[in-house]
């Protein structure tokens, strides 16, 4: 979930430890945002007082992001409040100190080492590392017509003749998903009595997580621990619906330039790989920057999903990204993303549209807004400003899409005025998303 963070989401105030320094610029995106591009080599902050070297607090303007990316850091404010070219200042996010130096930084994990073993706590990871729209909603919701974000999954699912008895979740997070998902399935339809639901997932922590949760439903539900690029099921043989809900984000990308495509293929293997797919699935390069990301791993798991998956059967994959010029911003500025110790990279959709149909599939791509069904004029919590009142204002409440009359129940009414809320159907956050839907031939 990155680069929404970057472009849209701001995840307000926190700074991860970054590997370098030095070089700003603007430019607007809708209600305006400011980025400032910092180069350095191989260097990042370290707190002088208690050695923290991952998350620190800009402490220059109000509404800033600052997070990490392979070759750059960048920070992220709005022209009512940015500071201009004040220089960059930052606190240990962890103990206050302003004593902060540049030192080396070692390399952020593998995606599979960190799903291993870096996640230590499936609250923590999704209420500050990598929040998601499914957390961001796990309650019901007046924008789902009084439904959480798994009921309104389960009823699109429904609508479409797909709750045949078995789904398969790849990726299933912290399981608040799959139960939101099981309440509504035992509640409106009568195939829930037979049904099997398989959770996949790499993490040891987010497994356990899963299985407190959606204890109501164990007899109903079996857990797999597995590399969704490598899935523990033989040729045709995954039937029903697969699922696979804000996860492919987490997968390799390779970052690539245009020009050189066919020397960087003979140097180098990842390139080679992606080079290999490009071709393989004609994939169109028009359109995109000289210097780009390639969803490599994305690509791997629909050709594992092609694979494992019987004639007839469905998957729905949802993702933040771009399809058909959708954010011409977001777009130009995709990068691998740090959040934590671990790089996400938004989706090019046309790619795998495109990828998915020569694997055999039939594919359709809608924006999440209309997939499940939000009312778009209902008012939530702009993102940022949860961040906000849980740091500047010291208030300990949850990230969630708070209403109005949600967060009046919450906060005293001078904070109240401070908090900026926007319409579903405007929100930046929730106009990146996309759902995948793919039948297998």
């Amino acid at each position: 979930m990155a680069e929404l963070v970057s472009a849209v989401f701001g995840f307000e105030l926190t700074v991860f430890a970054p590997w370098a320094t030095a070089c700003a610029r603007q430019f607007c995106f809708c209600q305006v945002f400011y980025f400032l591009l910092l180069i350095a080599f191989v260097m990042g902050w370290v707190c002088r007082k208690c050695g923290n070297r991952a998350s620190f607090t800009e402490i220059n303007t109000i509404k800033t992001e600052v997070f990490q990316e392979k070759e750059s850091t960048r920070i992220l404010g709005t022209r009512d409040e940015f500071t201009g070219g004040a220089p960059l200042k930052a606190c240990c996010s962890k103990c206050g100190n302003k004593d902060i130096e540049w030192v080396e930084i070692k390399a952020p994990k593998s995606g599979i080492d960190y799903h291993l073993y870096n996640i230590t706590n499936a609250q923590t990871q999704f209420e500050f590392i990598e929040p998601t729209v499914s957390y961001m909603f796990r309650a019901p919701h007046p924008a789902l017509e009084n439904e959480s974000y798994g009921a309104a999954f389960c009823k699109r699912l429904s609508r479409e003749g797909k709750l045949s008895g078995k789904i398969t979740e790849i990726g299933s997070g912290s399981g608040w998903f799959a139960r939101n998902f099981l309440d509504k399935w035992a509640s409106c339809s009568d195939s829930y009595n037979n049904s099997a639901y398989c959770m996949l997932d790499l993490s040891p922590v987010l497994l356990q997580s899963q299985r407190n949760l959606i204890k109501p439903h164990r007899k109903h539900v079996s857990f797999l621990n597995a590399d969704m690029l490598a899935l523990p099921f033989e040729d045709g043989s995954v039937e029903g619906s697969v699922i696979s809900n804000e996860v492919i984000a987490d997968l390799e990308s390779v970052r690539i330039k245009k020009e050189q495509l066919d020397v960087a293929a003979s140097q180098d293997f990842r390139a080679k790989e992606s080079l290999k797919r490009i071709e393989k699935y004609g994939i169109s390069l028009k359109g995109l920057p000289e210097n780009f990301y390639f969803n490599l791993g994305a690509i791997r798991f629909l050709e594992e999903l092609s694979r494992a998956m019987a004639s007839g059967s469905s998957a729905s994959l949802v993702e933040y990204g771009v399809y058909k010029k959708s954010n011409p911003i977001l777009l130009k500025h995709r990068g691998e993303i740090r959040l934590g110790d671990h790089f996400e990279c938004s989706i090019l959709f046309e790619h795998l549209e495109k990828a998915a149909e020569s694997l055999g599939f039939r594919a359709k791509i809608e924006p999440l807004l209309k997939f499940l069904d939000f009312d778009k004029s209902v008012e939530i919590i702009s993102p940022q400003y949860v961040n906000f009142l849980r740091k500047k204002l010291n208030y300990n409440i949850s990230f969630f899409a708070f209403t109005p009359e949600m967060l009046k129940e919450r906060v005293s009414p001078r904070d109240f005025q401070k908090v900026v809320f926007e319409k579903a159907g405007r929100s930046n956050f929730l106009n990146s998303f996309f759902a995948l839907q793919l039948e297998k031939q």
